[in-house]
């Protein structure tokens, strides 16, 4: 069983908000901010070099580590630094299906998902509408968007509430969505 507590110390934000937002910028964990110094600290000191002794060794053992995890063939694993840059380089090698030349998305969807397919006109986009701000209703001819998990949930939700930690001692924090 995880220690959860542990893990929660980790993400320092935690201790001040109830963090709901999970798209690319979620809580810091202090693993991470001790990534980024070193990162910060290896480019001021090696310079240019590092990108062939460090990070792109580094990319490589990330790459085998994901492959492993999804039990892919070894060498087809590309690490992309968000959906839109990867969905950016899917779209401008794929040939254009015979008859097969609409791409859906929904209207939830995170808005850069469809500037992809925009940019080639041999692709017909059609962005389906929610009727309810929550769902994508599916298509009477089984076509569906290619997301499923709605981008609608992006808000700040500035909502204060009591805890109680520690005995008696009550400490407020808000949500963060």
């Amino acid at each position: 069983m995880p220690d959860w507590k542990a893990l929660r110390h980790q993400f320092p934000l935690l201790e001040r908000y109830i963090y709901l937002n999970a798209c690319s910028l979620g809580p810091l964990p202090r693993r991470g901010r001790e990534a980024l110094e070193s990162y910060a600290r290896d480019w001021n000191t090696k310079g240019t070099p590092v990108w062939f002794s460090d990070w792109l060794p580094l990319l490589d053992r990330l790459r085998l580590r994901v492959g492993g995890l999804l039990n892919a063939p070894r060498g087809s694993t590309a690490i992309a630094p968000s959906v839109s840059v990867a969905l950016t380089t899917l779209a401008s090698g794929l040939p254009v299906p015979e008859g097969r030349n609409k791409v859906l998305i929904g209207e939830l969807d995170f808005p850069t998902i469809g500037h992809q397919w925009l940019s080639r006109p041999e692709f017909e986009v059609e962005f389906v509408p929610s009727e309810d701000g929550m769902t994508i209703p599916r298509r009477r001819d089984g076509g569906e968007p290619w997301a499923h998990e709605p981008e609608s949930t992006k808000f700040r939700q500035d909502t204060r509430f009591e805890q109680p930690e520690r005995g008696r001692r009550r400490r407020k924090r808000r949500l963060c969505c």
